[in-house]
């Protein structure tokens, strides 16, 4: 058994979980089911999505953990026909830092495109991911594809929207 540097039984859980799911990303298509089984225990033990949430972002996340993470989603606080203007107000937050995942006109285009097409994805927006500044503001939003819901999660706000398509 290989191990990282030494572990105090004391360090928060914080610095436990992404230690445990940095190992688990390390083994390959074998680890993704064990770090998502561990999001789903971590849950069911009572931890706070949207907290686990922020955390599993920092990985790499497939379109299996996005129907894990629609499934446990707290209810919408809205649902919404698909429209810019719709999609602006799921992204209520956007810097004009040069550390943003792309300029808001562009982030609300690629969306409205994603949500259109249907396709099964998992994509985080970052407003403000600044590598020189950790404790820069940013605000980090998930795009959640599935065969039955479409999200966009807002972390900090903790606040989970939801996208119809009108026939």
């Amino acid at each position: 058994m290989d191990f990282m540097e030494p572990l105090s039984l004391d360090s928060p859980l914080r610095i436990f979980v992404r230690k445990l799911w940095q190992k688990l990303c390390q083994e390959g298509e074998n680890g993704q089911p064990k770090k998502t089984s561990v999001f789903q225990n971590l849950l069911s033990v009572g931890c706070d999505y949207y907290e686990l949430l922020s955390l599993f972002s920092d990985f790499q996340m497939t379109e299996a953990d996005g129907e894990i993470l629609v499934d446990h989603a707290p209810t919408p606080a809205h649902i919404y026909p698909i429209s810019p203007s719709n999609i602006r107000l799921a992204l209520p937050h956007w810097t004009p830092s040069k550390y943003h995942t792309a300029p808001i006109i562009e982030v609300v285009n690629e969306i409205q495109r994603d949500l259109l097409c249907g396709k099964q994805l998992v994509k985080v927006y970052n407003s403000n991911l600044n590598p020189r500044n950790r404790r820069a503001y940013n605000d980090r939003y998930i795009l959640l594809i599935t065969s039955h819901k479409n999200l966009i999660l807002d972390i900090n706000r903790r606040t989970t929207i939801q996208f119809r398509q009108d026939p």
